[in-house]
């Protein structure tokens, strides 16, 4: 089953997931933004782009959750 994600007026709204934090990518690899899990993320601040989502796990560990563009 695909989970979706959902753009809303300067907010990106991502499935759930059971990690503590989230970090936004950009297209060359670095982390732009981080933030305790929420299933929002705020992305007004993001210049446009190519952006990848990606929990963060205390242990230094991070999963892939999606791609979006802004």
């Amino acid at each position: 089953r695909q989970r979706q994600m959902c753009i809303r007026d300067r907010t990106l709204d991502i499935p759930e997931q059971d990690s503590p934090y989230v970090a936004v990518v950009d297209a060359y690899g670095r982390i732009v933004s981080t933030a305790p899990y929420s299933r929002r993320v705020r992305i007004g601040h993001l210049a446009k782009g190519l952006y990848e989502i990606r929990t963060l796990a205390k242990k230094g560990r991070s999963k892939h959750i999606g791609y979006f563009i802004k």
